[in-house]
């Protein structure tokens, strides 16, 4: 399990062109961890990881590694390497040689560098690839072959950036499984850039949500999939139908709200978010919790229910889509269900009439409205 710190990141910030690109970035990352930096394209999640490996040096800020201040050290003096999406193998090597081409550059004993190309190989499964031109592999073996490069000097600290985006979704899903069991195997801390949502749920023990050079969270995947604490973690991470919410009253561990404008609903306060009467608010309710009802009026009243006009139904095989619109003042919101019920699959007709049933507790709390106010 992740224990102490091995990497203290203090207040980065960066600018390109006079466009600032990271706003402070503060961050303590674990021995053992997996880390994930999850982002859109420009968000600086990228900047973090070349800034922590040298490649980029920070405008303010330090970067410390196992206690000592490495903001000044290029990257070959410091215990860490990285992985790129693009792999960067020499072409003129054969696989055996790119392993061990950073041992020989540090002159270790040609013995000790067969014993560790070796056993980087078989970490990655590629046994007997020795002589192979990288011309002569796959691009999932070449990513394969760049982990092992790195692996074979034993770092503190792995980074890998977006190290499998040119693989197809089959290999990729391979991939992500192997890269973990490998974490774990050698307990070698890792960060992980990537944009894809289900890669960095799948693979880290935390994830860091980066937006506009800022980290917006930091979590386990779970609490950060659970309770999100602004609308754009709940968007990015999965999918989360974002409303418009009015405070009504806030009182004995209870908020009771107006969601967009029309229908009024009390939910346990979650805490970590000041509310006060009149306040405007974003609330989130993720798809897979509201259950579609074709009954005819509401049954369990403890829940909210919701008359809608069901939009479209899309059949993905083993669950549907479902599309509904519950509420009537513009712009008409739309809310979007997701469900494995076999029923909602053979039953996929627009312009019907449904309830759009969900528990108060589904129902998130995040940031309040730019424009809100608090009375």
């Amino acid at each position: 399990m992740p224990g102490e710190s091995l990497l203290e990141i203090e207040g980065i910030t960066k600018s390109f062109g006079g466009q600032t690109v990271l706003k402070g970035i503060s961050l303590s990352i674990k021995k053992a961890e997996f880390l994930t930096f999850l982002g859109p394209s420009g968000c600086g999640k990228t900047t973090t990881l070349r800034i922590i490996a040298g490649f980029e040096d920070p405008d303010a800020g330090r970067v410390l590694l196992e206690g000592k201040d490495v903001t000044e050290l290029p990257p070959y003096r410091r215990d860490v390497h990285t992985v790129f999406q693009h792999y960067a193998l020499f072409p003129h090597y054969n696989v055996f040689d790119n392993i061990a081409f950073g041992l020989r550059i540090r002159k270790l004993p040609e013995p000790e560098i067969q014993s560790r190309v070796n056993e980087a190989l078989a970490l990655v499964k590629l046994q007997g690839f020795e002589n192979r031109r990288t011309s002569q592999l796959s691009g999932g073996q070449m990513q394969r072959i760049a982990l092992a490069r790195a692996l074979v000097g034993r770092p503190a600290l792995l980074l890998l950036d977006e190290p499998l985006g040119a693989l197809d979704l089959k290999l990729r899903k391979e991939m992500q499984l192997e890269l973990k069991s490998i974490q774990r195997k050698l307990g070698i801390t890792f960060v992980y850039v990537t944009h894809d949502q289900e890669e960095a749920m799948t693979m880290s023990d935390r994830i860091a949500v980066f937006n506009l050079g800022r980290i917006e969270q930091l979590g386990a995947p779970r609490d950060i999939y659970e309770r999100p604490q602004t609308s754009f973690v709940a968007d990015f991470i999965g999918a989360a139908n974002v409303l418009s919410a009015t405070v009504l009253e806030s009182r004995n561990g209870e908020v009771r709200l107006r969601l967009e404008d029309e229908v009024e609903v009390t939910l346990p306060h979650q805490g970590g978010l000041p509310v006060g009467k009149g306040q405007t608010l974003k609330v989130a309710i993720r798809p897979e919790r509201i259950e579609v009802r074709y009954q005819d009026s509401p049954a369990n009243t403890d829940n909210v229910w919701l008359k809608a006009t069901m939009i479209d139904n899309v059949y993905l095989g083993n669950s549907s889509q479902i599309f509904l619109l519950p509420f009537e003042k513009p712009p008409g919101r739309v809310l979007m269900a997701v469900s494995m019920d076999a029923e909602h699959r053979e039953r996929r007709a627009s312009g019907a009439t449904v309830w759009a049933e969900i528990r108060p507790s589904d129902i998130l709390l995040l940031e309040p409205n730019s424009n809100g106010s608090h009375a």
